[in-house]
């Protein structure tokens, strides 16, 4: 049996166990942050859009990573309703703060 289910690619696993453990692999993404399953919304979307043009048209200009000072950054926005309003993160630690925000909502804890 073993050897059947390592055959398989992490995908066809994944199916597996969301078919036999829907809960389970909920649980999973919602404590590791990830988006899967979920799609950004219209607001988030939009604020995306609004840093994206700010930054090609030279209206906001990207700084080292709050923690680390890498160069390679990416904007995280604390609230959709302030598009511009954004700290730049390297991509580890923007997964970091991602993650961290998914445990506190999950412990109940609210961010002031």
């Amino acid at each position: 049996m073993r050897g059947w289910y390592a055959g398989k690619s992490q995908a066809e696993r994944r199916e597996m166990l969301q078919n036999r453990d829907p809960e389970r692999v909920r649980a999973y993404d919602r404590a590791r942050g990830g988006m899967r399953g979920r799609k950004p919304s219209e607001k988030q979307n939009r604020a995306r859009r609004k840093v994206h043009l700010a930054r090609k048209v030279g209206d906001l200009v990207p700084e080292p990573c709050l923690f680390c000072d890498d160069l390679q950054v990416v904007a995280h926005h604390h609230d959709y309703d302030l598009p511009l309003e954004v700290t730049w993160l390297c991509r580890h630690h923007h997964g970091r703060v991602h993650a961290d925000e998914a445990r506190a909502a999950a412990a109940g804890i609210v961010h002031a």
